[in-house]
């Protein structure tokens, strides 16, 4: 007699498919192994890696520090070059006005001195009836009871510092005054200015 067993017996436990992969293959007393060496790098590893950590945050910290005291230096040393920026445009406006001012003083005709020199030097017989002075050309009109009185003039003109050499007579003229009656003599002297100081 044959005898079949109809009990169903336990049959193997199936892990399922998902996705493709096949959960029966998987062992998992070496996945438990590994899951439980993954936290030994937490205990170990990381607290060397903190003390790293916080010696480089220290680091970045006292550079963050450096470049905020630097960033500032630089911006007052860029203030500061602006206004030596300004300085300088200053200074050269001040070099230019300057230069016009020498210009303006050299090419400045005073004749005060000149005048004075003249004035002081008319004899006591001799008075002056114009002076024409255009560019550095000085044109003097008078009239003297004497020649001598016109020579004693020119002769004080021709040691002036003023004029360059020589003083030339322009011109003589006698008049006879017809009320009076008396001689006068009018003369003109022509000069070159050297010089008004």
């Amino acid at each position: 007699m044959i005898k079949i067993n109809l009990i169903v017996g336990k049959q193997p436990f199936k892990m399922p498919v998902i996705m493709g992969m096949d959960f029966s293959y998987i062992n998992f007393k070496a996945f438990v192994i590994v899951w439980l060496l993954s936290f030994v790098p937490g205990y170990t590893i990381y607290q060397s890696w903190e003390s790293e950590k916080e010696a480089e945050t220290k680091a970045l910290t006292q550079l963050e520090g450096t470049v905020r005291d630097l960033t500032s230096k630089a911006k007052r040393l860029k203030a500061l070059e602006q206004e030596a920026d300004e300085f300088k445009k200053q200074e050269k406006m001040l070099q230019e006005k300057l230069m016009v001012v020498r210009q303006l003083l050299k090419s400045k005709i005073s004749p005060v001195k000149l005048l004075l020199y003249i004035a002081e030097n008319i004899p006591e017989n001799v008075w002056l009836t114009s002076l024409d002075l255009k560019d550095r050309q000085l044109k003097i009109t008078g009239q003297a009871t004497s020649f001598d009185d016109i020579t004693v003039f020119m002769s004080g003109l021709k040691n002036a510092i003023f004029f360059v050499q020589p003083v030339q007579p322009g011109g003589m003229k006698t008049i006879i005054d017809d009320q009076t009656g008396k001689r006068r003599e009018e003369f003109t002297v022509l000069a070159t200015i050297k010089t008004f100081d």
